[in-house]
């Protein structure tokens, strides 16, 4: 069963959050789905106006999913969107998500497509219920591995450990538009990646220096945090190779 880390979230400078102090909502490119050719094409299928809607309601970004406080992330009417967005919403633009949706979007990736309740209590009662096929999920999998062995995830490898994830880099909004030199940087990712036990999510509010994005900031703290949970938590070495 899959274990789950809790990382807080300390809003800084001009971040948007809730009023009450809950998750905030980001635009991210960390979306599991994120490569589309100029055929129309993504990761993660077809974009044709019945699959887009079916594959990216199925992680529940728009709803609440956890706890009282929890902001919901934002998706569009599905009967509204246009070709242009269909495409942008492959590589995580025209919708938002909390870090906690981001993780349980992940987590539903790693469980094989089923989609898991989250919970604060290790208690074995874990609902779940079928997202989409388990085929569907190992064929991400194998594409957020390669975004850690040869991509912009190359600082969240683990010595003895596989990885799978993706990072991301946004502009924050501020009152003209994007900010140039403002960023939210991210890494989402899985470990061990053959029989995961671990989903995290990394985010960095406005990265200082020149290393802003995602693959410098967020993937090396995955990869520190990651590489002592699963020591604590005595999870076998699942990449010999890399171990010897």
């Amino acid at each position: 069963m899959l274990s789950s880390i809790n990382l807080k979230y300390r809003p800084g400078p001009g971040s948007r959050v809730a009023p009450n102090g809950s998750s905030p909502r980001i635009r991210t490119s960390s979306w599991p789905c994120n490569t589309v050719t100029t055929r129309g094409e993504s990761n993660c299928g077809s974009l044709n106006r019945q699959r887009v809607p079916l594959v990216i309601t199925s992680f529940r970004i728009s709803e609440i999913l956890f706890a009282p406080g929890e902001r919901s992330g934002f998706l569009p009417t599905h009967r509204r969107w246009k070709d242009i967005e269909r495409a942008t919403f492959a590589y995580g633009y025209g919708l938002t998500v909390t870090p906690l949706q981001l993780a349980s979007a992940y987590l539903t990736i790693a469980s094989g497509g089923l989609r898991r309740q989250l919970s604060l209590v290790n208690d074995g009662a874990v609902s779940e219920v079928r997202a989409f096929e388990k085929k569907t999920a190992d064929d991400v999998m194998r594409m957020l591995r390669r975004v850690t062995s040869k991509g912009t995830g190359s600082r969240a490898a683990m010595d003895a450990y596989t990885v799978a994830g993706k990072t991301g880099t946004v502009r924050k909004v501020g009152e003209g538009g994007y900010e140039d030199t403002r960023h939210m940087a991210f890494f989402a990712g899985i470990t061990p990646a053959v029989n995961p036990r671990l989903v995290g999510v990394v985010m960095i509010n406005e990265p200082k220096g020149k290393g802003y994005g995602g693959g410098a900031i967020a993937a090396p703290v995955f990869s520190k945090i990651m590489a002592g949970a699963l020591r604590l938590l005595n999870v076998p070495p699942d990449d010999l190779d890399e171990a010897a």
